[in-house]
């Protein structure tokens, strides 16, 4: 074997994108550099060396005083090279070692010929670094103790469209694909941000490695290469990740025999990192070399000329599927515009052909038919990010092996293995890879798993498709016991396989929030209910947050049972909430949660009472800080059908406009035909790349390659509509397609026809009866319903009583369907709206051109309440801090096709409410006689930061003072115990609120009624130290009094309130 080292470079997303922004103008090249020969490696590689100071590495470092822009290039450079280099930008990157990544500019001599290109520089702590100038065609190389090499590569760029460097694999190796509840998808990995992630090992030669000093720098800086050329050419959600190095011992040619053999020489790289490309770079052998690089299209693998600093970015697009220059059969293809060649035709500019670019002359650098490798990689990504596994965590993840098993398998044999899911995992991934025992000529292998129970080929929750190297990732498994079974083909063992599991967690909290917004949309069992038993949110490492201070805030529909929907949060798994039979979706719950809180995802437990009654299929959550408005998108999806705990992972994002999906395919087929729908014309608004779903009902055997699925037709004994769903992803939103196919019976396989239908006859349950040539049952009792037409026939769940079987044979040809043309949407009503208003919008004027029923399905984004009843929809327009776009879409059906048509509806932010103001008091509750007690409002508090004022009042009657928020008394004498309830009234000036106060006085101990005095009389004079009895009480006079009620609060107080009569209490 090959002697080799593997070193670990990068352990997360690696973000290369410069912080210099698109280049305003693209660099335009002279006629000889767009006019390139050869690239014939054996006979055209011209090499110019040079040694001395080219790079000032003191000037990145962080406080350096830099004598001008360009004090990172030294004059040497300058004068030796013609080169300057410009505006450079420090990268943050995962640290490996110290090792760093910067983008620059750079200016050569002849400004008017060309406009600025760039530099890419990998730079360790030690001063070594290694740095790429692509369109000057050079490397620099520095090592530790200072010296630095310049070496030009002088042979054009990359290859002239007539010299091939590419070509097919032989025996190509298929993209993982995830079958899971119906639908199968290729196994993509994406970023928390939703990026597409590519991950590489760049395998090396002993030679080129010492050749070039740091092996790592070099592969990171050519990594970044690429990813600043997918930005700049408007390939959005794509990310390349290096994440490892190899080096072998023997250099090879670079030839297609090395190309062939790559997955040999690298195997040990391969195994232990996992990556989807393998790109080799090595020195080559002069005179056997047949290009200065190859690459499979499409495909994984591609060598590359160490010395050439622009080859990688050309051979990785023939990975991605593109080809040289246009041929005008597909847009698979590089383009020159007869100024410059983009990276697949002459590499002339960072750019891949993408026909919304122009250069400085305002010539495009694409052309939609022929030359768009913007979209070839937009729709390709998902495929080469499938190849394999991410076994290297992700950003901010971290892993724990959780299987480590080396096995072989006779024919059809299963192995099973249990796995323990914590709380809080965001991946289960299961790996294979080939031991040294492998034989090509071995079989394939399935696995498949299960949770809480052995799966089998008829019962699992996900499985792969069969493969050499199969392997399975589940995003956000549910915790517990889940169980995995590795199967042998039936008619091959397996050989040395080894068998690896991990699960991967975040490493801190995705999102936080005030108020929580829960958006059913629709229902597990198809019905307008939605219901939830508990709601919880858990952070990163799954445990739940405690729900003290948590309260339901609105909710659009509840049962007076489901306490306004409390009972989602109260913690009784036995009640719940549900919505109001007869409520349509979707529907919607806000939650406050008491506080701003951190949280990775929400916890949804269905009811426990009543099957799946009501239990959400999709749901939409959000967030905000305030329960009216400005809500941020956190998760959306869709959860299973069961009534276990299931987790809806949650992270804020910009989630933007959801990709726009298109079908293409026949709308029937014969049986044994092959049938190929494509999806590869939809598009994302962001220029994000896409993924593919793919899922058909009834159950039907497909392949899958991303945007394509491929199918052959199956024999039936009577016509059977398929409907073919895609879910297209960016990332951030998905969207829905449906496309319907009808394959027809196969020739002779008619049912042998009943009796033909007679009007007035009556049919019950069962009941068969032929009509123009077709067979029909009868679903329940019917009479006088014409079979065949579309208010009586239609497939099951349809509620029309005639089922349709298909023709029948009988004498003549049966009567084919007529061809059914989709409806026609119409939708009036305003466009704007202002807060409060009573909102209509009507589809009345929508139309079927066959005279079909039509059938009326209403959404809207983002939620909102509204009242459907088929053609109408109204809504109270809400209350908002700002303006908003509210986007209403109606899904308009005939039976046959569904078609879509939106209506916005701005509704005007209006001012904020007044909100009322929060009363508190504090002070004590109990007092004695003599006490003097203080009470005080200064806690009151106002959300809308307006003044407030202040009320205060007593019962029973008793002296007091008070000064705003401040009220004191003395407690009087009593011979019994006394409660006194002060009231506040605190306003605002738009509210008023109050809020209760009680002071219980005790009664002096072993006081006894005093000896009553002369009774006072209305007529009489006192003056001070007088007593009276009043009303069985005696008052002592303290000063002159005539008339003066003792008692009345008015004139009755303790020492100091300024009254004329002192109670001094009971008398007999």
């Amino acid at each position: 074997m090959p002697s080799f080292k593997i070193n670990p470079v990068c352990r997360g997303i690696c973000l290369w994108a410069a912080s210099l922004g698109t280049l305003a103008a693209l660099p335009v090249a002279t006629a000889t550099a767009a006019d390139s020969a050869t690239a014939h490696h054996a006979s055209a590689t011209r090499e110019v060396t040079l040694t001395g100071q080219f790079i000032d590495l003191q000037a990145l470092k962080p406080g350096t005083a830099r004598g001008g822009v360009a004090a990172l290039g030294t004059e040497q450079l300058r004068q030796e090279a013609g080169l300057s280099l410009l505006r450079t930008g420090a990268e943050p990157i995962e640290h490996q070692a110290g090792l760093n990544v910067y983008v620059g500019q750079t200016l050569g001599a002849a400004r008017s010929l060309s406009g600025p290109g760039e530099f890419f520089l990998a730079a360790r702590d030690n001063g070594s670094f290694v740095a790429l100038l692509p369109e000057a065609n050079a490397i620099i190389r520095g090592s530790a103790d200072g010296e630095q090499v310049l070496t030009r590569f002088d042979t054009p760029h990359a290859f002239h469209p007539s010299q091939v460097d590419y070509v097919e694999q032989v025996l190509e190796e298929v993209p993982g694909i995830l079958e899971q509840r119906g639908q199968r998808s290729l196994l993509v990995d994406r970023s928390q941000a939703g990026e597409i992630v590519i991950d590489l090992l760049a395998g090396f030669s002993q030679k080129a490695a010492d050749y070039i000093g740091d092996h790592e720098a070099y592969a990171l800086a050519q990594v970044a290469l690429v990813n600043r050329a997918l930005k700049q050419s408007q390939v959005e959600g794509v990310r390349i990740r290096l994440v490892g190095t190899q080096v072998i011992a023997d250099d090879h040619p670079i030839t297609t025999d090395t190309l062939g053999k790559l997955s040999t020489l690298f195997r040990d790289g391969m195994r232990q990192y996992s990556p989807d490309l393998v790109a080799g770079f090595i020195m080559g052998t002069p005179g056997v070399d047949t290009a200065v690089g190859w690459a499979y299209v499409p495909g994984r693998y591609s060598i590359n000329y160490i010395n050439s600093p622009t080859t990688f970015r050309h051979e990785v697009a023939h990975n991605a599927g593109g080809s040289h220059c246009p041929d005008g059969k597909s847009y698979r293809f590089g383009y020159n515009n007869g100024r410059v060649g983009t990276i697949l035709c002459g590499n002339q500019v960072p750019f891949y052909s993408n026909p919304d670019l122009r250069d400085v002359q305002g010539i495009p650098l694409g052309d939609a038919s022929t030359a768009n490798m913007a979209r070839v990689w937009r729709e390709n990504a998902a495929r080469m990010s499938a190849y394999s596994p991410a076994v290297v965590p992700l950003l901010e993840e971290i892993k724990r092996e959780v299987l480590k098993e080396r096995v072989s398998l006779a024919k059809n044999q299963w192995r099973n293995f249990v796995i323990e899911v914590p709380e809080g995992s965001r991946r289960l991934l299961i790996s294979t890879a080939q031991g040294e025992g492998y034989d090509r000529g071995n079989g394939r292998s399935q696995l498949l798993l299960r949770r809480g129970a052995l799966p089998s080929d008829a019962q699992f929750d996900a499985r792969s498709t069969l493969n050499n190297q199969p392997f399975l990732a589940l995003d956000n498994p549910a915790p517990g016991r889940w169980h995995l079974a590795i199967r042998a083909e039936p008619n091959k063992p397996v050989d040395d396989i080894y068998l690896d599991g991990a699960l991967y967690a975040a490493t801190q909290d995705t999102a936080q929030a005030r108020y929580l917004k829960l958006v059913a949309e629709s229902s597990i069992d198809g019905k307008e209910r939605a219901s939830a038993a508990e709601l919880h949110l858990a952070d990163a490492q799954g445990r739940l947050l405690p729900r003290d201070g948590w309260r339901v805030h609105s909710v659009s529909s509840a049962i007076p049972a489901s306490a306004s929907g409390a009972h989602a949060i109260d913690g009784n798994t036995s009640s719940y909430w549900t919505t109001v039979p007869g409520d349509r979706y979707p529907h919607q719950m806000v939650i406050d949660l008491g506080g701003e809180q951190r949280f990775s995802s929400l916890n949804y437990l269905p009811q426990q009472v009543r099957d799946m009654e009501g239990n959400i299929k999709g749901y939409r959550i959000y967030g905000s800080d305030n329960p009216n408005g400005n809500w941020t998108l956190l998760g959306q999806g869709e959860f299973s059908a069961s009534n276990e705990a299931q987790a809806a992972p949650l992270k804020a994002e910009d989630a933007g406009k959801p990709p726009v999906v298109v079908i293409q395919g026949p709308a029937s087929a014969e049986a044994g035909q092959k049938v190929q729908l494509d999806a590869s014309g939809s598009s994302d608004p962001q220029g994000s790349a896409l993924s593919y779903s793919w899922s058909v009902t009834p159950a039907l055997d497909f392949d899958i390659d991303g945007p394509r699925l491929t199918l052959k037709a199956p024999e039936h004994s009577s016509d059977t509509r398929y409907r073919f769903s895609v879910t297209v992803s960016n990332g951030k939103q998905t969207t829905t397609r449906v496309h319907e196919l009808l394959v027809k019976a196969a020739s002779g396989a008619g049912a042998t026809c009943e009796a033909t239908w007679q009007p007035g006859t009556e049919y019950l349950q069962g009941h068969k009866a032929q009509w123009k040539g077709r067979l029909y049952e009868a679903r329940w009792w019917t009479r006088n319903n014409e079979p065949g037409t579309a208010a009586s026939t239609g497939a099951d769940g349809s509620g029309k009583v005639w089922r349709d079987l298909g023709p029948c044979e009988a004498s003549g040809t049966p009567e084919q369907p007529p061809v059914i043309l989709p409806p026609v949407p119409a939708i009036s009503g305003p466009g704007d709206a202002k807060a409060g208003d009573r909102v209509q919008l009507s589809a009345s004027a929508s139309s079927d051109p066959n005279g079909l029923a039509l059938s009326y399905r209403w959404s809207v984004s983002p939620a909102l309440a509204f009242q459907s009843d088929g053609a109408g929809l109204s809504f109270t327009a809400p209350r908002l801090d700002k303006d908003a776009d509210y986007t209403f879409t109606l899904t308009l059906g005939n039976g046959h096709h569904e078609v879509t048509r939106t209506h916005k509806v701005r509704v005007k932010a209006e001012a904020p409410a007044i909100l009322p103001p929060v009363a508190a008091i504090s002070g004590p509750t109990e007092a004695k006689a003599g006490d003097r007690v203080q009470l005080s409002a200064a806690g009151s508090t106002d959300p809308n930061g307006l003044n407030l004022r202040y009320r205060w009042s007593v019962n029973p009657a008793l002296a007091f003072q008070s000064d705003g928020a401040g009220l004191s008394f003395t407690a009087p004498r009593l011979d019994k115990d006394a409660d006194y309830t002060f009231t506040l009234t605190l306003g605002n000036g738009h509210h008023e609120v109050t809020r209760t106060h009680k002071v219980r006085v005790k009664a002096e101990a072993g006081q006894q009624p005093g000896t009553c005095a002369s009774p006072w009389s209305a007529s009489g004079t006192y003056w001070e130290g007088n007593k009276v009895t009043h009303k069985g009480r005696t008052y002592t006079a303290r000063w002159w009094t005539k008339g003066n009620e003792p008692g009345n609060p008015a004139f009755t107080g303790a020492d100091g309130s300024g009254k004329v009569w002192r109670d001094e209490g009971a008398c007999r």
